[in-house]
């Protein structure tokens, strides 16, 4: 005959169910295993999987305690049948209400505060508490010292349960994880560490009877964030803060969530408390306004065709005109805007343009043609040959004697005062080549 299957477990309270100090699931399975005096993967495989192998009785091993929901629910629903309670789901982030919808909440690992355990270990029970159990949470809130999560002794990483694990001790080789009045070394926290720690206290206090938190929440706090600190400005938003313009349009859309290092530094950047930030639903309406004032409606802007229009006929009668980039800029509009609502302006914005570099060509090519007769017929007066050369030294640009065109304007010059020019070819003359000998005035006339 099989003997009954034991069922009666001490009805074992956690530790400080409504306060930010409760303690966490695997701190209460791990106090539970040592009432009744069985090892914590006992209590796990014959209480809460009743004895059955395979995935279901090894999934402690990669449950992620003191989360809850899912199936991490099932031993938390367990729990509270084996030991009567109803208040053992307040030891979960879940059972709290905390739902963040970010990757790495919580540890994969235990931390602890030395300090706090040894106040626990002077007071009655020994207890970890939930709050250590946050990623962000780094230091200690009470005694204002970093938090440890390798053993004293061994220096090794102390998971949530294990075979032989014990409230404050390391499974591995079993000291003690308090201070035992040694001398912390650690650094002291940081300013930014000391508020995540208020942070996650107030997280954990204010989510009792809170409603569960919803991936438009997250959404909300960064739209609330970009139009009451930089009226809606995206690009200011990620200019003025570590933010690049594509996450701040992801988060804005709802295509993604911001990381939890994100969703702390917008907490902070919107000057609100975690818990209001994640659950603002839950305050009166009344307080709501007076907590996030409705930002100031953006100026419509209003593209400004009239002052186009009017200054357009401005700048066409001017002798420079200005390059379509600057008379949008004069106009203070974009380019982009007049190319596709005033098309017309465009083109004759263009066009005037292109008339007065013309112009201005036309005028400088009758100005270095007067400088090349005036340094031709000055050498000749000498008596000197007016070979490329001596004729350059004489220009305002000397380069520009190396312009094809000005050479064949040169060598004209020369043949019609009777001058052979140096290093011209005899053959005869085709039209082409007839027409660069032509007269100065004629090549004058055609360009």
């Amino acid at each position: 005959m099989h003997s009954p299957k034991r069922s009666a477990y001490p009805s074992l309270a956690p530790m400080h169910t409504q306060t930010w100090r409760v303690e966490s699931q695997a701190s209460y399975i791990l106090a539970l295993a040592e009432r009744v005096n069985v090892h914590p993967s006992r209590l796990l495989t014959v209480g809460i999987f009743e004895g059955s192998r395979g995935t279901e009785s090894e999934f402690y091993l990669r449950a992620k305690f003191n989360v809850g929901g899912g199936q991490e629910e099932f031993i938390t629903r367990r729990l509270e049948a084996l030991t009567g309670r109803s208040d053992i789901r307040l030891t979960t982030l879940y059972g709290r209400g905390i739902v963040v919808p970010v990757y790495r909440l919580t540890r994969p690992t235990r931390a602890w505060c030395p300090l706090c355990l040894d106040d626990a270990q002077s007071s009655g029970r020994v207890y970890e508490h939930l709050l250590w159990s946050l990623t962000f949470v780094r230091c200690c809130p009470t005694h204002n010292v970093c938090l440890e999560n390798r053993c004293p002794d061994c220096g090794r990483a102390v998971p949530y349960v294990s075979w032989k694990g014990r409230p404050g001790q390391c499974p591995k080789c079993f000291a003690w994880l308090g201070s035992g009045g040694r001398i912390l070394d650690s650094p002291a926290p940081t300013e930014w560490e000391a508020w995540l720690a208020i942070q996650g206290v107030d997280l954990i206090e204010g989510a009792v009877a809170r409603p569960a938190l919803v991936q438009a929440r997250v959404q909300w706090l960064v739209t609330y964030v970009c139009e009451t600190l930089f009226q809606g400005s995206r690009k200011a938003f990620a200019k003025s803060s570590p933010f690049s313009p594509g996450q701040v349009s992801e988060w804005l859309s709802g295509r993604r969530v911001p990381s939890l290092e994100s969703l702390l530094r917008l907490t902070r950047l919107s000057g609100l408390t975690l818990s209001q930030a994640l659950w603002a639903e839950a305050i009166d309406p009344v307080l709501q306004l007076e907590m996030f004032p409705k930002p100031a409606a953006r100026p419509r802007h209003t593209f400004p065709r009239q002052q186009i229009l009017d200054r357009l006929q401005q700048y066409l009668a001017e002798a420079n005109q200005p390059t379509l980039s600057q008379f949008a800029a004069l106009c203070n509009t974009d380019r982009r805007l007049i190319h596709k609502h005033l098309p017309l302006v465009r083109l004759s914005v263009e066009r005037a343009r292109r008339a007065a570099l013309l112009s201005q060509s036309h005028s400088t090519w009758k100005r270095e043609v007067a400088e090349l007769m005036d340094a031709v017929d000055d050498l000749l007066a000498v008596g000197v040959y007016p070979s490329r050369r001596l004729v350059a030294e004489r220009l305002t640009s000397p380069g520009r004697l190396r312009d094809p065109a000005l050479i064949s304007v040169w060598k004209s010059l020369l043949l019609d005062r009777g001058v052979t020019p140096v290093g011209v070819r005899r053959h005869t003359p085709t039209p082409m080549a007839s027409a660069a000998h032509e007269p100065v005035t004629r090549v004058l006339a055609a360009r």
